[in-house]
């Protein structure tokens, strides 16, 4: 890629833009920036970079509140 940079970290860059920017001005920019990866050989839709996994985060909250947090009110 242009830059040495990933089409991993593009993405990213994109998806964190949409806090600035919000979704509406960036959606076209994604769709052009699917279009120039796919035409660049990239598979689409890249590999998943979550670092966490839902169940423990789940089954955290379904087995009542978190021993090791302290209580602040009341």
């Amino acid at each position: 890629m242009i830059a040495g940079l990933t089409p991993v970290k593009i993405k990213e860059a994109t998806y964190q833009a949409v806090a600035y920017l919000g979704i509406a001005r960036i959606y076209p920019f994604i769709v052009a920036l699917n279009e120039v990866l796919r035409a660049q050989g990239v598979k689409l839709p890249l590999p998943s970079q979550s670092t966490s996994s839902l169940p423990p985060r789940v089954g955290a909250s379904r087995n009542g509140p978190d021993p090791r947090k302290v209580d602040t009110v009341g």
